[in-house]
């Protein structure tokens, strides 16, 4: 998902002409929300990695690993309770030749996942109407995530849930990947 000049036109272009429509003190009516998401994706892992010798985690960061993200959404808004439905896709990528280290480049290693997430988001404002404790809130969901890791070797991109790179597949292995991952989303202020 490498980025052009012409996607990155139609990008602009595309945010030029879509709004999101949100209506306020409407307390006693529903109101529906949406939102749009367009920004990257990084991936911190073991594969490329620093640029400082014996240096791990933020030093991994790699601007060269940035992937297009987006995503949508759509909320309904009715009283003080919040229900929205989201959608994200993005690439997670990974690759030994990002990395000037010497003990890391030789392995020429590289990985990639497209990551499809889809969660169902509830907020409750208890005290939405109080002018002392208005700010207060419960969010809480159920998210799931699809990826597909793939690996390239000599020009062949390779499924990794198939070849079972943590030993899946041996006599007492832990079995494949999931497909599917569901994740539980819970926050309050």
């Amino acid at each position: 998902m490498n980025v052009t000049k012409n996607t990155m036109g139609y990008t602009v272009l595309m945010l030029l002409f879509v709004s999101s429509g949100s209506f306020a003190q409407t307390y006693k009516t529903t109101s529906w929300s949406t939102s749009f998401l367009l920004g990257t994706s990084n991936m911190l892992g073991d594969l490329g990695g620093s640029i400082i010798k014996d240096k791990r985690g933020i030093y991994d960061y790699n601007v060269r690993a940035h992937r297009l993200a987006a995503g949508t959404g759509i909320t309904m808004n009715s009283g003080a309770f919040s229900l929205g439905l989201n959608l994200l896709r993005c690439r997670l990528v990974g690759n030994d030749a990002y990395t000037t280290q010497r003990f890391l480049a030789p392995r020429k290693l590289s990985v990639r996942t497209d990551l499809v997430e889809v969660s169902l988001l509830a907020e409750v404002r208890p005290f939405s109407r109080s002018i002392n404790f208005n700010r207060f809130y419960v969010y809480s969901g159920l998210g799931g995530i699809y990826y597909k890791p793939m690996s390239n070797l000599n020009g062949v991109w390779y499924d990794l849930r198939k070849v079972g790179t943590e030993g899946q597949y041996l006599e007492n292995g832990p079995g494949p990947y999931s497909k599917l991952d569901i994740f539980q989303i819970y926050h309050w202020v």
